[in-house]
């Protein structure tokens, strides 16, 4: 019962509004009070506030108390709505009370609110309780009923006084006892909890005896207990009791509850061998090499569970995960990279696909380990809610020892293409020169030659010049001197002043490197931007495009971007080129990615760790 009470006045007087309350608190009556004067105000109320009691003047400026009254009816409102009124007769009074309200107080006594409001709520309580009651026993009769149809429940009924059980059969049977040898022989005492031990398994008494007494308090709508019984045959079996106070004394306490047995050992059993399966499958996720986990799709993936090998993984334990990075596995990933990791883990959910993405973390110990991880939406019936469920693994030695053996590829490769650039520029070249020389003489004696033999000789010297031009291009592309010499910044600037005017795209190029780079670097830098312009020119049909190499704290920062036609998606991981270019990035310890699509050109992103 409330000791509070949620008092709605409608009054359009703002004094007696005030009058009122004064009266009220002078009784030292615990309330909230709420004061309204229109119609819509009161519709209002009723809905959202909720109140305990309605106090109405009768007559107001656009409307009557009947009207609110009306209203209070339609929305089948049953708490007390009591009228105040000064000029009300009795006749009308008797209207009112007719019409469905509960009392009339005229204003000359507003002594009476409080003595009018706690009998009408205590009036009003009674009908509530009465009304529950009835539709309690009615419920419970439904069960008794439902149980007796089932022929499998065992019924009770238990007299709170004398303690004693009277039964069905079936739950004799139960216990494995003749219905015969048991009746009117169970006894049990709530007060005595030693007489339960004859019935039931000592371990369960306890939670059997609080479930009980919690009912019995008004605490819980019906005693409920999953407890193990004592069998004639000395076994245990599983039962879940339920059951409700039935009826009371003369003194309003519990006299008797009456109730029904169901027998569930064979789910009690099914129970534990599900959680021994559990232990066991919970104890092979923790001997995998690896981290198993369940996460909410959110930006930083909150986890709710997640194996032991995090530590071994990340060096942190499963607490200090819990207190330091607060369960959000997206903390424990390189700041570089989680943009990547969630873009990726959002494609793969649009295609109802799995992902699998590599990306870095940070150690505890402060190093920097790589990761590959694969995982997908799950749905959960259970919570109705939708998860991210996966499995990731260090592959930090092998992404090592990729770019290991691809950098000795790239390494091998480029000393390939220098041996190969000095052979043509040394050998080839020189023999062209001396070739080119030679016929140079022989052209002083040319008017003294035939006619076809001076067109011969013109031709050889052009084709001959064109094909010194033309090696000399080669073995720069294969090599150019100037990467050795003036580093990359230097060999990119002259490359694109050479290339302005004779193309279509206008290039730009930015960077803040204060210095050069290691010459390995800047070798595959300068390889991965031929191939990109190479393709711009022949392809991208661009009219822009931008190169730029920043160098930051921790990362080299180098992006090729053009305006131009870019590729199709399914196209990109099948193009010799952009292969090439992220070999190289990847043999240099870095990431590539590359995002294209015909309307929007491309960009091409490495970045480096220094």
């Amino acid at each position: 019962m409330k000791t509070r009470y949620k008092i709605l006045a409608l009054e359009d007087s703002e004094d007696d509004a005030i009058l009122n309350r004064h009266f009220l608190k002078k009784t030292g009556m615990p309330f909230d009070y709420k004061w309204i004067t229109t119609l819509e105000e009161f519709k209002d109320a009723l809905v959202n506030y909720q109140p305990d009691v309605i106090l109405s003047d009768y007559s107001l400026i656009t409307f009557t108390g009947l009207d609110a009254l009306e209203i209070y009816r339609k929305q089948d409102h049953q708490v007390p709505f009591i009228i105040i009124s000064g000029t009300l007769g009795e006749e009308k009074a008797v209207e009112l009370i007719k019409a469905g309200a509960w009392d009339f107080i005229n204003k000359d006594r507003p002594e009476r609110l409080e003595y009018a409001i706690t009998k009408n709520i205590n009036e009003y309580n009674q009908k509530v309780a009465l009304k529950e009651s009835k539709k309690l026993l009615l419920e419970q009769q439904n069960r008794m009923d439902l149980a007796a149809k089932g022929a499998n429940l065992g019924i009770w009924e238990w007299d709170l006084n004398t303690g004693k059980i009277v039964f069905n059969q079936r739950y004799a049977q139960m216990l494995h006892y003749d219905y015969a040898s048991l009746a009117n022989k169970m006894t049990l005492n709530i007060d005595f909890p030693e007489q339960w031990e004859k019935y039931i398994y000592k371990d369960d008494i306890p939670n059997c005896l609080e479930a009980l007494k919690k009912h019995l308090l008004g605490e819980s709508y019906s005693y409920q207990s999953e407890h193990r019984i004592k069998c004639a045959d000395k076994s245990l079996k599983w039962v879940l009791d339920t059951g409700r106070i039935f009826s009371y004394d003369k003194d309003g306490a519990p006299e008797k509850i009456v109730g029904v047995r169901l027998d569930i050992d064979e789910k009690k059993k099914m129970e534990f061998k599900l959680h021994e399966s559990l232990k066991r499958y919970f104890r092979l996720i923790e001997n995998l090499p690896g981290v198993t986990y369940r996460c909410h799709n959110d930006p930083e993936r909150s986890v709710d569970y997640i194996s032991i090998g995090l530590t071994e993984i990340s060096g942190y334990s499963l607490t200090e995960f819990k207190e330091i990075h607060n369960n959000k596995l997206n903390k424990l990933i390189h700041p570089a990279d989680i943009d990547n990791v969630n873009n990726k883990i959002a494609e793969s959910i649009q295609k109802k696909a799995k992902y699998h993405i590599n990306y870095r973390i940070k150690h505890k110990d402060g190093r920097e380990l790589w990761i590959w991880e694969q995982g997908g939406m799950v749905y959960d019936e259970s919570t109705k809610k939708h998860y991210l469920e996966g499995f990731f693994h260090d592959i930090t030695h092998r992404k090592k020892t990729e770019e290991k053996v691809l950098s000795t590829v790239m390494e091998t490769e480029d000393k390939e293409r220098k041996r190969f650039a000095k052979e043509m520029h040394d050998g080839l070249g020189q023999q062209l020169s001396a070739s080119f020389l030679n016929l140079q003489v022989v052209k002083k004696y040319r008017d003294a030659l035939p006619e076809v033999a001076q067109q011969k000789l013109d031709n050889s010297l052009q084709f001959l010049q064109t094909a010194i031009e033309e090696s000399r291009n080669i073995a720069h592309n294969l090599m150019p001197k100037s990467i050795e010499d003036a580093g990359y910044v230097k060999t990119m600037e002259s490359m694109l002043a050479a290339l302005e005017g004779t193309v279509d795209t206008s290039f730009f190029f930015y960077t803040n490197l204060k210095k050069r780079l290691a010459k390995n670097l800047e070798v595959s830098l300068y390889r991965i931007t031929q191939e990109a312009i190479n393709n711009i020119i022949k392809y991208a049909k661009a009219s822009k495009a931008s190169i730029q190499l920043m160098e930051y704290e921790d990362i080299i920062h180098f992006s090729i971007e053009d305006n131009g036609k870019g590729f199709k998606e399914d196209s990109l991981e099948h193009s010799f080129g952009i292969i090439n270019m992220r070999n190289r990035a990847i043999s240099l310890g870095g990431d590539f990615e590359i995002e294209s699509n015909t309307r929007n050109g491309t960009i091409i992103t490495i970045e480096i760790p220094k």
